[in-house]
């Protein structure tokens, strides 16, 4: 009996325990489990995890969620309505091309910069958001696309998705170089004929990273005087210090100058003497404009405009949103002068010589679809007709005769 009794005494000691043992294994259940959907919730300020293409459906037929959908609407329900507006036109402007047999895709993120504040004017082929957010387009998934900011180290990103996808590439931080890997470059300006110092507008500026968007365009570039201008010494000799240690260039302008373009290289805590750059008058051209609706010009008014080889001048009163396609420069190659224009649908047809009057109603041939843009080159004296292939968006015709006035 005495085993028997030691036999139960246990099996009770066992039911009485178990009960506050089962209370306890619920309570680590549960507290597993809060723990477990805490650290499964996205946390404030932080990007969801990296995703493909796109995630599950929220419904029976509802198409699927891109990754950068969620960012966006994480950035709402943060209050941060200004970065997902800003991610939202971002993401229609990478979509906006439609469909594509290339390998492409679309990157989003942010870009960190510790001690920076000007994140918006990181050198890339996208618009970079002051807070940091990007999102772009990428033509070839294949390759990668780069960040370069004054200051840092340049940073490469790669797609790492499937074609199509809209890829989380999360925080890009750039790293600062340090003080004694900066380089410094050195010039003397040599301007032929006279040139007041004060009209010179001299830059210094990062070779901008290959483009690899759908359009082979970008939205980067953007001017940074602050970082770029340089002073111009009374001996018309220029410095510049706390240079990235990479490709750079100068461009130079002056009034009655040609644009003046040097490339050159910087390494790590160097110097480089560009020795002296010489600036070339630049030719001027007398411009008689006429604008008609269409191609009679019997009524139109007319204008005159001087214009030097290198200077952009409009030809056109386009649109808001079309001021660019109304823009012609005149570059110049071993003194021989062209037209280049800064969209590919404008046209432009060299009348001959003579005068507006002899051109009131001109007839030109329509240029055919998928036909190569080609520019005259500029003739003395000569009558050009700028028409544009998008008639839909352009309702204007230019007349425009050319003369040299200096120069020749």
């Amino acid at each position: 009996m005495s085993s028997s009794k030691n036999s139960i005494e246990p099996v009770g000691q066992t039911c009485a325990g178990r009960t506050v043992i089962e209370s306890l294994s619920r309570l680590v259940i549960v507290s597993t489990l809060f723990v477990a959907l805490i650290a499964a919730a996205p946390s404030f300020g932080q990007l969801p995890e990296k995703a493909g293409p796109a995630n599950s459906a929220e419904g029976p037929g509802a198409p699927p969620k891109s990754a950068l959908d969620e960012t966006i609407e994480q950035l709402k329900s943060q209050g941060k309505t200004e970065e997902a507006t800003f991610l939202t036109k971002q993401q229609e402007r990478a979509n906006g091309f439609g469909k594509s047999d290339k390998e492409w895709g679309v990157i989003f993120g942010r870009l960190v910069a510790p001690g920076s504040d000007k994140l918006q004017l990181c050198d890339a082929q996208m618009a970079i958001h002051p807070s940091g957010w990007f999102a772009g387009d990428v033509g070839d998934i294949e390759k990668p696309v780069e960040f370069r900011m004054w200051g840092y180290h340049p940073v490469l990103i790669k797609h790492g998705g499937v074609a199509g996808a809209s890829v989380n590439v999360g925080d890009i931080v750039l790293k600062p170089f340090l003080f004694d890997e900066l380089a410094t470059v050195r010039a003397e300006l040599l301007f032929e004929g006279k040139v007041d110092p004060a009209a010179v507008s001299v830059s210094v500026m990062m070779q901008h990273p290959p483009v690899n968007s759908r359009s082979g365009g970008t939205d980067g570039n953007i001017p940074w005087p602050e970082k770029e201008a340089i002073a111009i010494g009374p001996d018309f000799r220029i410095q510049r210090t706390g240079l990235n240690p990479m490709p750079h260039y100068f461009f130079i302008k002056a009034p009655g100058h040609l644009p003046f373009r040097r490339e050159f290289n910087l390494e790590p805590g160097g110097t480089a003497d560009v020795g002296v750059l010489r600036i070339a008058l630049s030719t001027a051209f007398e411009m008689e404009f006429s604008i008609a609706d269409g191609l009679d010009f019997t009524k139109a008014e007319r204008r005159k405009q001087t214009v030097h080889a290198g200077d952009q001048f409009q030809t056109n009163p386009a649109g808001k949103e079309w001021v660019e396609a109304g823009t012609l420069r005149i570059p110049e190659k071993k003194r021989a002068y062209t037209f280049h224009c800064a969209l590919a649908s404008l046209v432009v047809t060299d009348l001959g010589e003579g005068k507006l009057d002899d051109h009131l109603k001109p007839v030109h041939r329509e240029r055919q679809r998928g036909e190569a843009v080609e520019l005259p080159a500029i003739a003395d004296g000569h009558v050009y007709l700028i028409t544009h292939d998008m008639k839909k968006m352009w309702k204007h015709s230019t007349l425009m005769r050319v003369k040299m006035t200096s120069g020749q």
